[in-house]
């Protein structure tokens, strides 16, 4: 799955630990083993996803810059299925 937030601006570290605690792994639940999570040019959304990577739980995640949408791609299709 990529989770793209390149065009996210704005903080909302409140919902970091709810990220990774609970929608994380309603993701793996339902299949999803891997997260290609690009980025936000904003620094408080950088923020944000930062705080919510030590959460995340169920799903291999992995975050990309804002310009890195085709490494986050690659990525993904390199993942074993």
């Amino acid at each position: 799955m990529i989770n793209d937030s390149s065009e996210v601006y704005g903080e909302w570290w409140e919902a970091a630990e709810w990220i990774g605690r609970e929608f994380a792994p309603q993701l793996a639940a339902r299949g999803v083993r891997y997260v290609a999570w690009i980025q936000s040019m904003d620094w408080p959304s950088r923020h944000a996803i930062a705080s919510a990577l030590p959460h995340i739980q169920g799903v291999e995640l992995r975050a990309f810059d804002f310009d890195e949408q085709l490494a986050a791609h690659a990525w993904l299709l390199s993942c074993p299925v």
